[in-house]
């Protein structure tokens, strides 16, 4: 489990030096670069039970039995990694479980209470939405947010009902890009690989920018689907000052809100700018490094000897040259 430890540490040094590189020409390019990077760590201990293939390498042979043989140091890093483990796993399932509750005070929005409904299912029709969430109302909530992985919600604030039907429509527009990118799950993959890797801040830093990278998708959506952009930047504005002004914060596990996680700056310049598609050679060198990498420190196990000398009932070369020795130097007469 040690070793697992330590690859973890080495994949994602070189994922987060991949994804600075891509991030200094274009802060929400790639996206899918930081998912794949997250999910081979999430999955490295799956593979770590995979059949091993052994590597004659006398000087990382070493280096393993020196870690392997600490002893007592390394019995108590693993029980505090594992100690470590069940509190972010029990902290990230009691906020689940007060997000569902949240979830319960709010309450459904009727047909008969407005336009809200059919807002909803004309911006599902706008961005190919064919399942149409369920819409409900929340008060002392000042964003917009989405939540729920099988059944998704989205909560407006009360005081959106005084919002025009233009400011309206953005907003849920936001949030059924994230319904349809699936960012909730690829949020919870994060969580999940932060409370696996809680000691690693590298393992934060990734999941701060997905987030980050969410955000400026549903961003493009939104103007995508024919918003005019001046419009959606003042209505994201609008309601990132009424947070400020509350000091508010949303449910900070299992929940997206609207003005949340990214800069407002950074998002607002990236709707101004065109932003052109660019690092995809570092994106797919990301890639493969890590990929190469999770493989390399996962399937193979360095050995003091050949491989071959493992295998019962296969002579090594030292053998079969003592052999050959032992029958050159006998007597061959040995009557005499």
């Amino acid at each position: 489990m040690m070793s697992i430890l330590l690859s973890s540490l080495m994949i994602s040094v070189l994922a987060a030096a991949g994804l600075w590189l891509i991030a200094r020409k274009d802060p929400a390019g790639w996206p899918w670069v930081t998912v794949w990077s997250l999910g081979l760590l999430l999955f490295l201990p799956l593979l770590s039970l995979c059949p091993k293939w052994h590597m004659q390498s006398p000087v990382m042979a070493d280096a393993a039995d020196r870690v392997s043989s600490g002893g007592g140091l390394v019995s108590a890093l693993l029980v505090l990694w594992a100690l470590g483990t069940m509190v972010m796993m029990f902290r990230l399932f009691w906020r689940h479980r007060c997000l569902r509750q949240w979830l319960m005070c709010s309450t459904p929005v009727d047909r008969a209470e407005g336009d809200g409904l059919f807002l909803l299912e004309e911006c599902c029709r706008m961005l190919g939405v064919k399942r149409v969430p369920e819409l409900r109302m929340k008060e002392g909530l000042y964003s917009p947010v989405v939540a729920g992985y099988w059944k998704p919600v989205i909560v407006m604030p009360y005081h959106a009902e005084a919002w025009s039907p233009e400011m309206r429509k953005m907003a849920i527009l936001h949030e059924l890009g994230h319904i349809q990118r699936w960012d909730l799950w690829m949020r919870l993959a994060a969580e999940l690989c932060c409370a696996l890797y809680w000691y690693n801040p590298i393992v934060y830093w990734m999941r701060s920018r997905l987030m980050s990278q969410c955000e400026y998708a549903c961003d493009a959506r939104v103007i995508r689907a024919g918003v005019d952009k001046k419009h959606y930047i003042g209505a994201l504005c609008d309601v990132a000052e009424r947070m400020l002004e509350s000091r508010a914060r949303v449910i900070s596990v299992g929940g997206l809100a609207m003005a949340d996680h990214a800069s407002l700056k950074r998002r607002v310049d990236r709707m101004l700018v065109q932003a052109s598609s660019q690092g995809g050679a570092a994106a797919a060198l990301v890639v493969l490094v890590t990929f190469v990498s999770a493989l390399a420190s996962a399937l193979v196990e360095p050995v003091n000897r050949p491989s071959w000398d493992v295998i019962p009932g296969v002579a090594s070369p030292a053998d079969e040259m003592s052999e050959v020795e032992l029958r050159h130097s006998a007597n061959p007469f040995p009557g005499n």
